[in-house]
């Protein structure tokens, strides 16, 4: 997703590490779960000082995690998460440091799509970005579409991925009308949206995870990342097979 962003966040991304959703309404003890884990989400962009000598390639281009944003960066991008020219923020990782060594490093500065699925699949596997976060991939992977995108490749770049995401949701839908702030309201549907052993059961809730991986600059490692793991696994395709739109994923639009 980060985090699948999120991965999963994707995606996200590096943002999926903090959220986990299913079919049916968490219970009591589950919603606890979730929301004990969700402050620490909302601190993981927050960047003070770099260590360079951690992860020094986060210190060289693209990302130069040693300069740090001022205070008002740091408040454009509660509101708008991509650059001022609209295009992908990749200075994001630097405050996501769980996917530093995997995903910002192999998908962004190597662009090496197939080993940043597969060092990023191995870590949620081991349970790096939390406890719950390979049910949480695996059923955004579905929900989203990701498992029906013949667009992407290993070959796909991220200016070709920031095309795909102009198509989704209109250039505005990600690059400027979509920040931080919008991540952070995810937290507040957890509860009806997932449930820490079945993932997600609404797109309602994955879909800040995809804008998200578009405005980081890790759409395309999404959904290879998805791919390459949960898409062609038996057991997540019973799980979440039903879960796919009906729309190919390369084709879905949300404008």
């Amino acid at each position: 997703m980060a985090a699948l962003g999120f991965l999963v966040l994707s995606s996200c991304l590096a943002i999926s590490a903090a959220m986990q959703v299913s079919s049916s309404r968490a219970s009591s003890e589950e919603e606890g779960m979730l929301l004990k884990d969700f402050p620490r989400f909302s601190k993981m962009f927050k960047i003070t000082e770099f260590n360079c000598s951690h992860h020094p390639w986060m210190c060289k281009e693209p990302f130069n995690c040693q300069i740090l944003p001022d205070k008002a960066e740091f408040k454009r991008t509660q509101k708008t998460m991509a650059t001022p020219d609209g295009h992908a923020n990749v200075k994001t990782w630097c405050g996501v440091p769980q996917y530093q060594p995997n995903l910002a490093r192999h998908c962004i500065q190597e662009k090496d799509l197939k080993l940043s699925a597969e060092r990023v699949h191995t870590a949620t596997i081991k349970k790096r970005f939390g406890p719950f976060t390979l049910e949480a991939d695996a059923s955004y992977c579905f929900l989203e579409g990701h498992c029906t995108n013949t667009a992407v490749t290993y070959n796909t770049t991220m200016d070709e991925a920031e095309r795909m995401c102009d198509f989704r949701y209109g250039h505005e839908g990600w690059a400027v009308n979509f920040g931080y702030d919008d991540i952070v309201k995810v937290g507040m549907v957890l509860p009806v949206s997932m449930t820490p052993m079945n993932g997600f059961f609404t797109a309602k809730a994955t879909a800040p995870f995809v804008k998200a991986a578009c405005a980081m600059g890790n759409y395309h490692c999404d959904v290879i990342y998805c791919k390459d793991s949960y898409c062609k696994d038996p057991h997540y395709q019973k799980k979440y097979g039903h879960l796919s739109p009906k729309t190919p994923g390369h084709l879905i639009q949300q404008l």
